[in-house]
């Protein structure tokens, strides 16, 4: 009996201690209540975070076409494939038919074809426009050293590339407001006719000067002039065998003057990107034909 009486009493006391600790966890989970959680509440945590995790993969997964990378190498023509920038340009309604010019839907695009049909607006200033650092044939400021920043970029590289090869090159045209061309080509018409100037003019919108992608080019062995004989010099050959390795084509080909509707100009170069350009140099096309394809 008297050892049942001692086994109880242990049995309250160690209720009592139990109970005791019990009540100091509540009172410390009182003061501490961000970190305590029920089963339930964890349980539903776990299933919002999982579905926030699901949703954000999904959302993730929709943007991967394109992406941010593709998106923006889709704007600088750099490493994007032929396929993938086919897929992207097949909303560039530009006009075939020769009996009218149309206006350029996407006036900034590196890729728009500007030509006798396709033409820019009078009011169209790409918003970009810088001046490469590049050697020029005149000195000052003139707004014909300008291009847009990424093919002024481009042009630097290219002219950089040049020299290691001890090749001389010098921009000696570029950016042409509207105004501009205009000018010139009202100029050239008073000179040699209507039909001769429009072999070597542009009429204005209809120059590639205006979007600031083009820039004509000549060395010192051409007398820094615009001639057809600039394609026989050492520094034409090189240019012509060399500017689509750094997103350039030379817009105006001999054999393409059917096509382009403008005389051979070895000088002109146009930025397209290294894929497009690269495109064109390997199959010998013009811009016309790429988009014809």
């Amino acid at each position: 009996m008297k050892r049942f009486k001692k086994l109880r009493a242990i049995k309250i006391a160690v209720l009592l201690i139990m109970n005791l600790l019990i009540i100091a966890m509540l009172a410390s989970c009182k003061h501490d209540k961000d970190y305590f959680v029920t089963t339930e509440e964890y349980t539903e945590a776990t299933n919002i975070e999982t579905t926030e995790k699901e949703n954000y993969e999904e959302k993730e997964d929709k943007t991967k076409t394109p992406s941010t990378t593709e998106a923006s190498n889709y704007e600088t023509g750099e490493d994007v494939s032929i396929s993938d920038l086919k897929v992207q340009l097949e909303n560039n309604n530009f006009n075939f038919d020769q009996t009218k010019t149309i206006e350029i839907q996407d006036q900034s695009s590196i890729y728009a074809l500007i030509n006798k049909f396709n033409s820019l607006s009078s009011s169209y200033v790409p918003s970009d426009l810088v001046y490469p650092d590049v050697p020029f044939s005149f000195s000052g400021n003139d707004q014909k050293r300008q291009m847009r920043k990424q093919a002024a970029q481009a042009l630097e590289r290219l002219f950089e590339a040049a020299k290691k090869d001890n090749i001389e090159l010098a921009a000696v045209s570029g950016y042409r407001s509207f105004a501009r061309q205009q000018t010139i080509y009202a100029g050239n018409v008073k000179r040699m006719g209507e039909t001769e100037a429009n072999k070597v003019s542009a009429k204005p919108g209809q120059s590639e000067h205006q979007s600031g992608l083009a820039m004509d080019v000549s060395s010192q062995s051409a007398g820094y002039n615009l001639v057809d004989s600039f394609g026989e010099t050492n520094e034409g050959k090189w240019l012509s065998k060399n500017a689509h390795l750094y997103g350039f084509t030379i817009r105006y080909k001999k054999d393409k003057t059917d096509i382009t509707k403008y005389s051979y100009e070895p000088w002109h170069i146009r930025y397209l990107g290294k894929e497009l350009a690269g495109y064109l140099y390997e199959n010998n096309l013009t811009l016309e034909e790429f988009y014809q394809e």
